[in-house]
């Protein structure tokens, strides 16, 4: 007997980051008739909103006169009811505690949670309401194998009720890197090193600076660029003409076409002093560019040492950013399997590793060659949107 099943994410959408476009890419790539997908989503920025609406499916956004409206609660459940919700799956600390509630109410079947990355900075009256909500789902996903770890001494979630499964990242367009090059406005003569992601404290973006400062001391035909923005922006930009480096270092904001403009780095580099996982290292992968990249959390899980790039042991300790907008510094990270205060890359020997893989083109080419298979093999977007379905029509059909 065919089983079909009602399923509906909750969401933030209020910027782009990991889950949102993950959660977008895979409602886009949706194919198995079994299974129903809506989203509700209890805050959103327009552009986002725009990109869910072209997915086709159902879409419901609560009114609130404030934040924690307590009637968003009632509306979501009401939505729930009427649509003849079977399961639902929230993604992270503040969808977990919205869904949390509304599956209450509403007595939703099934209830899944999803942890990417918010566990490493909740505290107070947010990790209480986070923990209670993975406890009371019946099954609970994490992005890696450091996110389960975090989940089972953070929030003492039993093993067993723990699902990783990894991130993907959709097909990415192939252009040739001169026409991403010319969409980064860079030199085709010169050497491009990048990274993407949100302007804030567990990115360490000081660190990629300090270490491009090296770089091009000693190498002035490279061209440094970062992708995205956030609450450390205007501190970066500062530090950036502190440096004096305006002309050999271009602070692009955030982009829609991040995944055309990467494919004109020739190296990616990430300095993250936490990392759930880090899907930009996979569409980095996708895009044949080989990654040095901190070896923390989960980014081992994405990344191998000397095979898809190179992975360095974080040694050094970490800046304090001045912004009062940026997230504070966790508590710890995951560093060579254990749990302890978060480190920094040291810049010197970051430095090192950029010179020394941007005088190896034979090198970055195997490197760039390997990510890409990996990426395709372990991280398709069909291959997380099958493993999330058999989950959901296993949990319907009681197993």
């Amino acid at each position: 007997m065919t089983t079909n099943i009602s399923v509906c994410h909750i969401s933030t959408m209020t910027r782009w980051g990991g889950v949102e476009r993950q959660l977008i890419d895979l409602l886009a790539a949706q194919e198995n008739d079994q299974v129903q997908h809506s989203l509700i989503t209890t805050s959103s920025i327009p552009e986002i909103k725009k990109a869910i609406q072209n997915t086709g499916i159902k879409l419901f956004e609560p009114k609130r006169n404030f934040r924690y409206d307590p009637t968003a609660v009632l509306q979501m459940a009401k939505w729930l009811q009427s649509n003849q919700i079977n399961l639902v799956h929230s993604y992270n600390a503040f969808a977990n505690i919205w869904g949390n509630l509304a599956t209450l109410v509403a007595h939703t079947p099934t209830y899944l949670t999803y942890e990417h990355g918010t566990i490493w900075n909740t505290h107070g009256a947010l990790r209480w309401m986070d923990s209670w909500a993975h406890r009371r789902a019946r099954l609970v996903i994490a992005n890696s194998h450091a996110s389960a770890n975090l989940l089972k001494f953070k929030y003492k979630i039993p093993g067993e009720k723990i699902r990783v499964v990894y991130n993907a990242v959709p097909d990415i367009p192939s252009i040739e890197p001169i026409q991403a090059r010319a969409q980064l406005k860079v030199d085709p003569d010169k050497l491009v090193v990048g990274t993407v992601g949100r302007l804030d404290t567990p990115k360490d973006y000081a660190t990629f600076l300090d270490a491009a400062a090296i770089v091009l001391r000693k190498r002035r035909s490279v061209v440094f660029v970062i992708i995205g923005g956030g609450p450390l922006e205007n501190e970066l930009r500062s530090y950036i003409s502190e440096l004096g480096l305006q002309e050999s270092i271009h602070m692009l904001g955030w982009q829609t076409n991040v995944r055309i403009l990467m494919q004109g780095f020739d190296l990616f580099v990430n300095t993250s002093i936490r990392e759930s996982f880090g899907n930009v290292l996979i569409e980095a992968a996708l895009c044949g560019i080989p990654v040095i990249a901190s070896a923390v959390d989960g980014i081992p899980e994405a990344v191998v040492h000397e095979q898809t790039g190179l992975l360095l042991q974080p040694t050094k300790p970490v800046r304090k950013y001045q912004s009062v907008e940026a997230l504070p510094l966790p508590k710890y990270a995951l560093i060579n399997g254990q749990l302890r205060p978060p480190q920094a890359l040291d810049p010197e020997q970051l430095a090192h590793s950029i010179l020394s893989l941007l005088a190896s083109p034979e090198i970055r080419k195997f490197y760039g060659q390997q990510g890409k298979e990996r990426a395709n093999h372990l991280f398709s977007m069909y291959r997380y949107r099958n493993e999330l379905e058999k989950i959901y029509l296993d949990l319907e059909k009681g197993h």
